[in-house]
């Protein structure tokens, strides 16, 4: 028999749980396109010019390019396209956000020594986007692999006694405990097992583990609806310096800051007339907060005749996480040929040990010409070995099994950004890019190559520019329907921004 041990920590309705895995992983390491519109509408190829502020995030050295002191501010009005298809059913959704894509100060020191290699100094703060996770969609059709089915393989092992309440005890109770004690598994299968998903093999026997589906047939009408808010930012401490004319240097200190919340309601219709469950809506819900650090160096090397050669490498990135979780179900079944519906909602907000994220460093070479003061062309490479990602610490068994399934399923990846920008009159430009990011997975069926291309153009007052851009990026994926089914749904997403940025000479 279960002995019924509450901690402290379960009258206020917290459980501490493990429960990250590799979409975690990818989710907080992967960076898209953001920044000012001038870098935007070059598809971010801006780590051989500098002189942006955006391109600061890629190159430190590009603030030591400006020639004078700098502020910009940048909106973006960003939205994401999905289209889902599972078994020959289709649907789209789509979500429309705003968010600060750039802000920053760069100033400038100049060195009047002659006689001194140093040409000036710079010192600069920026805050970048790296993502902006807005997201809805709904991804429908008929599967054979019941929700019922689901809950029955996370109960499988447990003993019925856990499962069930004692005296006065609250759904919140038990739900606690199981979470202090057996983990996010026995929780779940607890929420199955109280909405008559599911019921044991022998129910007079308080040691059963095993359990059956209350759903019968192979027909299930599954509705699951994905909602994601938040984002990831980058601030940003610059020093930069230029030796003689030709030599730029940069290193950066950065903070980051993640907020991250995901929705997710799965809902089924048996079709099967003879199925004791008529209707089951399962919701889960995901809050992270975050924050960390890296530093960055960067070199980019000037020549006469208009050519210009960047390198950068990043560090790992080190973020310290806290999540919480929270669960419900609502389930309409048949007792004795009469419907009923039941509600478990334990209020119970799941708070999972903060663990440490730590993101693979990055290496980068990029090359651009400027053809004097009629517009440049610039290309930017980058590599990453994703394979590295590491949950820590890695003394705990937990994060020790998730990381060997990182090493076996991600790959080392590159990305290409190649942008242009002409000159039409002294104070007018158009500008274009296309970009390319090679899949994190070495199965690229589970995470296609993101690519897309990027269209603006700025105009140039002096000491006030001001600048617009539009970049589409697309990608395509397959994830599992349920975690425990082997039945996948296609998902094609498209990113979109527009990007307005003012920035003024100070």
């Amino acid at each position: 028999m279960k002995k019924h041990i509450l901690l402290a920590a379960s009258l206020l309705g917290i459980v501490t749980l493990h429960a990250q895995n590799i979409d975690d992983a990818l989710r907080y390491s992967q960076n898209g396109i953001y920044g000012n519109a001038r870098y935007t509408a070059m598809s971010g190829a801006f780590s051989a010019l500098g002189g942006n502020m955006s391109a600061i995030n890629d190159n430190p050295a590009a603030s030591a390019v400006f020639l004078d002191n700098k502020m910009d501010f940048s909106l973006l009005i960003g939205g994401n396209k999905a289209k889902s298809k599972f078994n020959n059913t289709s649907q789209s959704g789509n979500y429309t956000d705003f968010q600060v894509a750039n802000a920053g100060i760069n100033l400038v020191y100049h060195y009047w020594d002659e006689s001194s290699i140093w040409n000036k100094f710079t010192v600069g703060v920026n805050y970048k986007l790296d993502n902006a996770y807005g997201f809805n969609n709904r991804i429908q059709g008929i599967n054979d692999y019941s929700l019922a089915d689901h809950f029955v393989n996370l109960a499988n092992g447990i003993q019925l006694d856990l499962l069930n309440l004692t005296g006065s005890e609250s759904y919140a109770d038990l739900y606690t405990y199981l979470g202090q004690n057996y983990g996010s598994n026995a929780q779940t299968a607890f929420l199955g097992y109280q909405g008559y998903l599911i019921d044991p093999v022998d129910p007079d026997n308080p040691d059963n583990t095993h359990y059956t589906p209350n759903t019968s047939g192979n027909s299930f009408d599954q509705r699951k609806s994905l909602a994601e808010r938040g984002y990831q930012g980058t601030f940003s401490f610059n020093l930069g310096a230029q030796l003689m004319d030709d030599l730029y240097l940069g290193l950066n200190l950065n903070s980051h800051v993640l907020d991250y919340e995901r929705n997710d309601v799965f809902q089924e219709v048996p079709q099967d007339a003879n199925s004791k469950i008529d209707y089951v809506a399962f919701t889960e819900n995901l809050r992270t907060y975050g924050s960390g650090f890296s530093a960055q160096l960067g070199a980019i090397y000037r020549l006469d005749n208009g050519m210009r050669f960047g390198l950068t490498y990043s560090t790992p990135k080190w973020t310290r996480i806290e999540e919480e979780t929270r669960q419900s179900i609502e389930s309409d079944y048949f007792d004795n040929g009469v419907l009923k519906t039941v509600v478990v909602n334990p209020h119970v907000l799941n708070v999972f040990e903060r663990y440490t994220l730590r993101t693979p460093g990055k290496i980068g070479a990029s090359f651009a010409y400027v053809f004097g003061t009629d517009g440049l062309i610039s290309l930017q490479y980058d590599y990453t070995n994703n394979a590295n990602i590491r949950f820590k610490p890695r003394s705990n068994s937990y994060f020790g099994d998730q990381n060997d399934i990182i090493q076996d399923a991600l790959q080392a990846s590159s990305s290409l950004r190649l942008g242009g920008e002409y000159n039409i009159i002294s104070f007018m430009s158009l500008r274009g890019g296309i970009h390319y990011q090679q899949s994190p997975y070495k199965d690229s069926d589970i995470m296609g190559d993101a690519k897309g291309y990027s269209l603006g153009f700025g105009f140039n007052f002096g000491g006030v520019n001001l600048d617009l851009a539009y970049l589409q990026s697309s990608q395509k994926s397959n994830s599992l329907m349920l975690p425990t089914d082997s039945n996948t749904y296609r998902m094609d997403k498209t990113q979109q921004n527009f990007v307005f940025t003012l920035g003024f000479r100070i």
